[in-house]
């Protein structure tokens, strides 16, 4: 394979760019050619008789997989076949978990959100959505005038003594310059994050935090409206969820004085196990085969993507190979882009067959073997 020689780094970052971005967007491009032959008379001289057949016959897609390819299209598409540019970091796992999410509440979601985490706001929305509006009307409601995010941040802080604690903490040494930047690291460590909170009789809240130079969200669920919040003015209301006159006490001294009640125990988190990467199964098929890793790499070894085994790239395989193989794939693009960072162009060029291996391995399958893997695939991520 011919290497191109770039002139220097600026062009070879916008083919890149470029193509990555034509990644990103295919599954869209192919939802808008699926949406003209359902809604056209495109398919008139083809044989087939809807755009369900066209697809299903010869291309292996079912009817939910062309249903996710046009909704995608439709909600986050620009009208034809390119997503919206703030959804263009989207994945087509993430955002086919995001169809059914309200307008207001995918606008608060971030790619660097997992999978898992948006079904858990997902989640809460559905909770939120299946209460109906007799039952909230007759939920405990206390009229009061109270800015409603003093009540979130009261209520939020009631089953998070850890957050409470800290805030406290931080309050009472620092409140001042910098403390802002000290209550978005306690609420979102990450550097972003959602909070959710539910009020009896108001409904379910979040609030997105993203960093202090960005203003905090605040999202109504039931009512489906967002607000944007200045951080002087979420710091207000912390102060008033937390009182001034209280910060010289103890944590549960405060805690008690706030909400008449001891404060839970502060629980830490159990220390997590290393995942495993290889089943005992994988692992006794290659110690028959005699292929035992050496016991230490160097470092430029170590960082190299690592290349998929001939074996296991020829013949017909099951469902749980093709996800492991479709699986690799994002770990070689990953081990491409460091060697690419360092300028190593040997070692993406090897990662690159390595990856047009295992790619031609996967279209050597049989097409329903692949769409039934990757179905199950994106609905386990």
């Amino acid at each position: 394979m011919a290497i191109i020689n770039y002139s220097d780094y600026a062009s070879f970052e916008k083919r890149f760019d470029s193509c990555m971005l034509a990644t990103a967007n295919n599954f869209v491009a192919i939802g808008y050619l699926l949406k003209q032959a359902r809604d056209t008379d495109i398919l008139k001289e083809s044989g087939y008789s809807s755009m369900g057949e066209f697809a299903r016959n010869r291309y292996g897609l079912d009817e939910s997989k062309t249903s996710r390819f046009i909704a995608i299209c439709e909600k986050f598409g620009n009208g034809e076949d390119r997503l919206i540019p703030e959804y263009e970091s989207f994945g087509y796992a993430k955002l086919s978990e995001m169809l059914l999410l309200p307008d207001n509440i995918s606008e608060v979601i971030t790619p660097e959100m997992t999978r898992e985490e948006i079904r858990e706001i997902k989640q809460e929305v559905k909770d939120e959505q299946s209460i109906s509006p007799v039952e909230l009307a007759l939920e405990e409601n206390e009229k009061t005038d109270e800015d409603i995010l003093i009540t979130i941040m009261r209520e939020y802080l009631r089953s998070r003594p850890e957050e409470f604690s800290d805030l406290l903490e931080a309050f009472k040494d620092h409140d001042g310059p910098g403390i802002t930047q000290m209550i978005a690291d306690i609420l979102a460590p990450a550097g972003i994050g959602i909070l959710v909170q539910r009020i009896s009789g108001k409904g379910k809240f979040m609030l997105k935090i993203d960093g202090i130079d960005n203003p905090v969200t605040l999202v109504d669920v039931r009512n489906e409206t967002n607000t944007s919040v200045t951080w002087d003015h979420f710091y207000f209301c912390i102060n008033e969820a937390l009182p001034y006159n209280l910060r010289n006490l103890k944590a549960n001294e405060a805690y008690r004085e706030i909400y008449g009640e001891d404060m839970p125990e502060i629980k830490k988190e159990p220390e997590k196990k290393p995942e495993r990467i290889k089943t005992e199964k994988k692992a006794e098929k290659k110690k028959k085969n005699n292929k035992i890793a050496p016991a230490q790499k160097s470092e430029k070894e170590a960082a190299k993507p690592e290349p998929t085994e001939k074996e296991d790239l020829s013949g017909a395989a099951g469902q749980e190979e093709i996800q492991q193989a479709y699986r690799k794939t994002f770990e070689i693009i990953r081990g491409i882009e460091k060697r690419l960072g360092e300028r190593d162009w040997k070692g993406a060029h090897d990662g690159a067959d390595v990856l047009s291996d295992t790619i031609g391995w996967i279209r050597e399958q049989n097409p329903e073997d692949i769409n039934k893997a990757l179905d199950a695939e994106f609905d386990n991520e």
